[in-house]
């Protein structure tokens, strides 16, 4: 093999001795030109990336000011000039997402997705998915969404929180009262928690369980965070049940809770 180079060399050199002035012209401007083409191809790979990061930039700081102006058309364009040269860059997809939450477009799901792809480990920006997939009615992507979600994760408060309202918005009336029952169990001083989860069991239509309820929900009369809420749900249940004598038993103890009428007005307001 070195031979065979040794050969190579010594015929370029033999060319060069017996080539016309004109011909070694040309080899120099072709060698040129290969010089020139590294260099320029060397220079693309290393300016491109930096060109591209500015115009990213660019894009995001004029988002920024479009949203100022509520330009909110020219906003989203260069929010999705951002992302097209970013498509990675969690932060770019994050400050998508909420503009367009803000502004009250389901294309927010769908950079939420993309937020939660970009970070598969943090449970947060699933929820987050869920959430406002949720808000837009998008009950398939929530629920696919929430399937995705490990086991430890699920065990978690705001897992629960998500799961009911999924429950709610599915019509699944005995999943709705076991994420309720989880929240309540993980956190007993939760009023919200423990007036939610006795208004569904009020409702549930087995007698047993929804007498149970009434008198948890009248025990809630003493709590002022939802004594207002209480009193409403034992009226609307009294009022469906068209009991006279339960309608009356109920007034009286909501006049010895709350006191006479014009307190009960002030406790209203």
């Amino acid at each position: 093999m070195q031979n065979a180079l040794s050969r190579r060399i010594a015929k370029m050199k033999d060319y060069w001795h017996w080539a016309t002035e004109g011909q070694r012209d040309m080899v120099r401007m072709m060698a040129g030109l290969v010089v020139l083409a590294a260099g320029g191809w060397a220079a693309y790979f290393w300016g491109m990336p930096r060109w591209h990061l500015w115009q990213h930039g660019q894009a995001l700081v004029q988002a920024h000011e479009f949203a100022r102006q509520r330009d909110y058309r020219s906003t989203l364009l260069a929010l999705r000039r951002a992302t097209e040269l970013a498509p990675d860059d969690i932060a770019t997809w994050k400050e998508a997402a909420n503009y367009l939450s803000e502004l009250g477009l389901p294309e927010a799901v769908v950079a939420r997705q993309n937020v939660a792809v970009l970070a598969p480990q943090d449970i947060g920006l699933r929820l987050a998915v869920v959430t406002e997939a949720l808000r837009f009615g998008q009950t398939e992507v929530a629920e696919e969404t929430a399937a995705g979600i490990n086991a430890a994760s699920r065990q978690e408060v705001a897992f629960h929180r998500l799961a009911a309202a999924l429950a709610v918005a599915m019509g699944r009336s005995q999943e709705l009262e076991e994420h309720l029952a989880a929240i309540v169990a993980a956190r007993p001083g939760d009023d919200q928690a423990r007036f939610n989860l006795t208004a569904v069991r009020l409702w549930n239509g087995d007698p047993p369980v929804s007498a149970q309820a009434q008198a948890e929900m009248e025990a809630l009369l003493d709590n002022r965070s939802v004594r207002i809420r209480a009193a409403l749900e034992l009226l609307k249940y009294a009022a469906r049940a068209h009991d006279r004598a339960r309608v009356d038993r109920l007034v009286s103890l909501l006049l010895d809770r709350f006191g006479a009428p014009a307190d009960m007005m002030q406790v209203v307001v």
